[in-house]
């Protein structure tokens, strides 16, 4: 079987936001909840604004019924990105 999808590489916040209201990335169940403060977030799309270094997301695609992509590391920042 081959993935759903993969994504590699980098790509523009509008892309990010595509993927996550289409539903084509979700989060684990084992992930913790969205908990930054309005400064972190701020802080975040000020980095974002300045061209600052953002580690990257990591997307795994796993096979649970079917094939779906699972934000492995980055949900606080697409988290923000969305708020």
């Amino acid at each position: 079987m081959q993935p759903y999808k993969v994504y590699y590489g980098e790509y523009s916040l509008k892309h990010w936001i595509h993927l996550i209201l289409k539903k084509e990335v979700t989060l684990p169940d084992y992930q913790r909840n969205f908990i930054w403060d309005e400064n972190r977030v701020l802080s975040f799309i000020k980095a974002l604004k300045n061209h600052s270094f953002i580690p990257p997301v990591v997307i795994g695609s796993y096979f649970d019924e079917n094939w779906k992509n699972y934000i492995l590391d980055g949900q606080q920042r697409l988290s923000s990105i969305l708020l």
